[in-house]
């Protein structure tokens, strides 16, 4: 992953404990004593929103409108007055040619869904690629999922308050902020946007895609239809795919590896040079060396630079020319403009929820995903170790993130 979030304590408990998921299955595979195939079956919650309309703002080809509404944090509790709430932001988008009242009246939304988890919804400066195509037919909602952007964020702070040594409360808390809570709040959404019985098509991007598996099998009759590019969840006879997610991920993970030191063969003892420094930094303590904002980039960071870098247009090149930069003493000392590139790539104190909750995405059932990631890396053995790869004169591999 990015920057290891240990600013939060006790992280093993918290992340295991807010790896359970709350996963609801289609009618058809209830039993007749009332539970589904995989965990409870328990009511959606639709809420009332309260709604404000914030500022509206030009920018390139479109009008922007901003919107908030106030829902429960926790979305399947009881309501009572003493409910804890948090604010949900999402932003209207409009052509410029259909912004004025009687066209806009006359489109139908379309939700965008985010990937993540954890991460908010683009920021558009202009028109183009799939906004303008969409904007076309359909004024477009961008949700930042709750926990994430300008609504109510999760961060360090946030979590610690809920008691800084208490990991069950913390894990309580980052709990409400998995897909079923990101649906339960679209759905209040709607009701207040077009009403009860409005419907509105959705487009879900990698884990946009999973929540909309989630509102089609929680929320169906909200949905006129809905589009889904590259986020299909496991199936629902496999109570828990992450093991198998992450040994298919390291498949191609090793794939991309290889790939990448046959496009650039110099980068393999460039890369050996700088985990060899990182090895026996610190006299050898496995903490690396500090980063510019105090951080560690550490072995097992460094091989985490390959989190987008296998996996993304341009990535490879990116990787490349961050290692053009490694050194400022060549075996002595590695350049700010390395370690703060590195840091940049690892940038969970911004976006935590991806570092603690990704691998439950993956889960159906009640049980958590149980550190799948990392046990599918000791699975490889010497593939993925990198101070095993020194030692044999092997390249140094790096990690990846699923795409």
């Amino acid at each position: 992953g990015r920057r290891m979030f240990t600013s939060v304590s006790h992280l093993s408990s918290l992340r295991a404990a807010a790896l359970r998921p709350r996963f609801h299955l289609p009618a058809r595979f209830a039993s007749s004593s009332g539970r589904r195939a995989c965990g409870i079956v328990r009511a959606m919650a639709s809420p009332a929103a309260g709604h404000r309309v914030g500022d509206t703002f030009r920018v390139k080809g479109l009008e922007l409108t901003d919107h908030f509404f106030t829902l429960p944090l926790d979305q399947f509790a009881a309501a009572g007055p003493d409910a804890e709430t948090i604010e949900v932001f999402a932003r209207e988008v409009v052509s410029l040619d259909k912004a004025d009242k009687a066209k806009r009246a006359d489109l139908p939304y379309l939700l965008f869904l985010q990937g993540g988890p954890g991460f908010e919804a683009a920021r558009l400066t202009e028109t183009g690629g799939w906004v303008a195509a969409a904007t076309d037919q359909f004024r477009v909602l961008l949700l930042d999922q709750r926990g994430t952007g300008r609504s109510t964020r999760v961060s360090t702070a946030s979590v610690l308050r809920r008691g800084p040594n208490d990991p069950a409360a913390q894990a309580t808390y980052l709990s409400h902020f998995r897909a079923d809570a990101i649906v339960a709040d679209a759905e209040a959404i709607r009701t207040a946007l077009i009403g009860e019985n409005g419907k509105w098509s959705m487009l879900g991007q990698s884990f946009g895609g999973f929540c909309i598996t989630r509102y089609l099998s929680a929320s169906p009759g909200g949905i006129k239809e809905a589009f889904l590019t590259g986020g299909l969840p496991p199936l629902v006879h496999e109570p828990d795919a992450a093991p198998r997610a992450y040994r298919n991920l390291l498949d191609r993970v090793a794939a991309q590896n290889k790939k990448f030191y046959r496009r650039f063969p110099g980068d393999a003892e460039v890369v050996r040079s700088v985990a060899k420094f990182l090895a026996q930094a610190d006299g050898g303590s496995g903490h690396g060396v500090k980063t510019p904002s105090g951080g560690r980039l550490s072995l097992r960071g460094l091989q985490a630079l390959g989190f987008s870098a296998l996996g993304t247009a341009g990535g490879m090149e990116g990787l490349h020319y961050l290692f053009e930069k490694a050194w400022d003493v060549p075996g002595e000392s590695l350049s700010y403009a390395f370690l703060k590139g590195a840091e940049d790539v690892h940038a969970f104190d911004t976006n935590p929820i991806y570092a603690v909750l990704h691998e439950s995405i993956y889960c159906n059932g009640g049980e958590g995903s149980n550190w799948s990631a990392e046990a599918a890396l000791l699975e490889r053995g010497a593939e993925f170790d990198a101070a095993r790869a020194l030692a044999d004169g092997a390249p140094v591999f790096f990690t990846a993130r699923k795409r």
